[in-house]
């Protein structure tokens, strides 16, 4: 038996508190959730004094991606490396999350079961459909093997896969690529540059619209110089890559969103797309289907704080449509898209429904990191935004996070123990009972 005690529980329901509360954990689920300790026999049992600590569930991410050893983002790349993979694992347990949804949607199930290097709890999304396919081999398609596209979306579901997704993707919508437009400067100069520069070159030929009208000369090379790209591309030469590993797959991409809304209205299962403003006007278009849980990832990325909140609103008027924001590196490293003005504006509005993760190059923050900072904003209460993490992506992905997501007797004993005066600080983390990390270590 398992004991966590004189810990303040947030059970997960968006509400309630146990200011002095005990959690008894037996096996892989929880036993009791109670203020009265009335044990009189504890030998043999593991007991943890959580005097100054808070308990609440292990947290679900529903965007997360390169957890899969299997073709990689909407573009169907290689695989990424299992080195690699594992780090993601264990980077995702480190930061209190325990169930995650891989979005790498052209994965297989038979690729997902040989990827369970740590006891994260993984589930799949998928894209098997005819216009994904078509994107992805416009785009890249070199992580796609026969095994691949032989495969359906039907065969998927029944398989064990929960929602289609993601539909879409930085690199093939103009969404933030940070993946082509460098491997395409290193083909042609020989220079690496980082993921940064990168979306930077992006949105100076670009903008945030991915309209070719939008280029300047001026405008580029000024970008170019304030991030030390001058020496390596001329404008025109930027220009010419950002168009070539854009408009190469873009239409493609955004043809196939309309099918996968149609599949998920099809199926009774969750549509998972990704959200810029370069995709708004057909992911507006979707929203107006009426699918039951369409979610627009990210709905932060690109918008600043007033366009956010317009759209944002308009997606909310139509039935089933969820905003999710995903914490990317906005609260920790800060490298690929910070953008912490136009999320806090969308929680300051109460327009969210749900947080994730997302990849952010590898390096996406926890999602306490978050909830601190609109803690203290005073945005919301800490229950309410620990359940946006936890029991909301419980309910909103069905099948995602079957007995978990909340603390309370039967519920697997997904924990994740915090200091009281400092959330963000980590102390120990619970799957099915196991504690997998102590205090920032990843436990073997």
């Amino acid at each position: 038996m398992l004991l966590l005690k004189n810990a303040k529980v947030i059970n997960g329901d968006g509400k309630s508190v146990l200011e002095h509360g005990h959690i008894i954990v037996e096996g892989e689920r929880i036993l009791a959730v109670t203020d009265l300790l009335d044990v009189q026999d504890m030998t043999g049992w593991d007991v943890i004094d959580c005097t100054g600590k808070i308990v609440i569930p292990g947290m679900i991410t529903h965007h997360a991606h390169g957890l899969v050893h299997g073709p990689f983002l909407a573009s169907g790349a290689p695989a990424l490396s299992e080195e690699h993979i594992i780090d993601q694992h264990k980077r995702h347990l480190i930061h209190g999350h325990t169930t995650a949804l891989n979005v790498d949607g052209f994965c297989t199930m038979d690729e997902v079961k040989s990827s369970f290097y740590t006891p994260l709890r993984i589930k799949q999304c998928t894209v098997h459909l005819p216009l994904s396919f078509k994107a992805a081999y416009k785009g890249d398609g070199k992580g796609l093997s026969e095994i691949h596209n032989e495969m359906t979306v039907e065969r998927m579901l029944n398989d064990g896969a929960i929602a289609i997704g993601e539909v879409g993707a930085g690199q093939t919508t103009a969404g933030g690529d940070y993946v082509y437009i460098p491997a395409e400067i290193k083909e042609r100069k020989g220079v690496d540059i980082t993921a940064k520069q990168s979306m930077i070159l992006l949105d100076a030929v670009l903008g945030k619209w991915a309209d070719k009208n939008y280029y300047n000369k001026e405008r580029v090379a000024r970008a170019l110089k304030d991030y030390d790209m001058d020496s390596i591309l001329t404008p025109e030469e930027a220009r010419d890559i950002v168009w070539k590993t854009t408009f190469r797959v873009y239409d493609y991409a955004i043809a196939a969103y309309e099918e996968a809304v149609d599949a998920s209205i099809r199926y009774g299962v969750p549509a998972i797309l990704h959200h810029t403003p370069s995709t708004m006007q057909v992911v507006k278009k979707c929203a107006g289907k009426g699918a039951d849980r369409m979610i627009c990832s990210h709905t932060h990325l690109a918008y600043s704080p007033e366009e956010a909140i317009e759209i944002a609103c308009f997606l909310k008027e139509h039935y089933g449509t969820l905003i999710d924001i995903a914490v990317l590196d906005a609260f920790g490293e800060r490298v690929i898209e910070p953008q912490q003005e136009t999320i806090l504006a969308l929680f300051e509005n109460n327009l969210v429904d749900l947080i994730s993760t997302d990849y952010a190059g590898g390096r996406s923050d926890s999602m306490l990191l978050c909830i601190d900072e609109i803690i203290k904003r005073g945005y919301a209460s800490l229950p309410k935004a620990i359940a946006l993490a936890t029991s909301a992506p419980a309910h909103n992905v069905p099948g995602l996070a079957v007995g978990a997501g909340f603390l309370a007797p039967n519920y697997l004993a997904d924990m994740v123990v915090i200091n009281e005066n400092d959330i963000t600080n980590i102390e120990r983390v619970y799957v099915g009972g196991r504690l997998v990390c102590k205090n920032g270590k990843y436990l073997a």
